[in-house]
């Protein structure tokens, strides 16, 4: 595989690392939700959880940066022009997606009146409390939720399409 086939080593390391961190936080979001609480393990988890959303963040700015100062490899012209333009789709909701979940979560957490932790440090709150838009955000951090589960199964359908029916092996781009 030439090296002008994969993206590059800055772009993948962050795309697996990234994929770890949201692979991660999808459970236990919806986990920590469902504690009561009185639970003692409730609020380690919502700290844990809007650190790594923070982290996911400033991780997105950066592969952000990294995917237009870099150029990655084309699709496959053996792709139909509709995949291709799928396959595009998906990515731009994805980065789409990365920086509107995480600033979904810290609107929700600043609205409801609480400072936004990032491990050892708390982000401050320069928001007025307003728990209704607060509520809202939150609601829309569960839809992204469940957006991602979405384009991430269509993305890693998309890749297994391309290996068993194309015979592409799109994943040597990313590894």
């Amino acid at each position: 595989m030439n090296k002008s086939d994969r993206y590059s080593l800055g772009i993948r390391v962050l795309h697996w690392f990234m994929a770890l961190l949201i692979f991660g936080m999808l459970p236990i979001g919806w986990y920590m939700s469902d504690l009561d609480d009185s639970h003692p393990l409730k609020f380690s988890l919502i700290n844990y959880h809007q650190s790594t959303g923070v982290l996911i963040l400033a991780l997105a700015a950066i592969r952000l940066t990294l995917k237009f100062a870099s150029k990655g490899p084309e699709l496959s012209s053996e792709l139909p022009s509709w995949e291709r333009k799928l396959a595009t789709t998906t990515h731009g909701l994805f980065y789409a997606a990365l920086f509107v979940m995480p600033l979904s979560g810290i609107l929700m957490t600043l609205l409801s009146g609480y400072k936004v932790p990032f491990f050892f440090f708390e982000l401050p709150n320069p928001l007025h409390e307003n728990k209704d838009l607060g509520k809202t955000f939150s609601e829309m951090h569960e839809l992204l939720a469940w957006g991602i589960v979405g384009l991430t199964a269509l993305h890693i359908g998309g890749i297994a399409k391309a290996w068993i029916f194309n015979r592409l092996n799109l994943i040597k781009r990313m590894i």
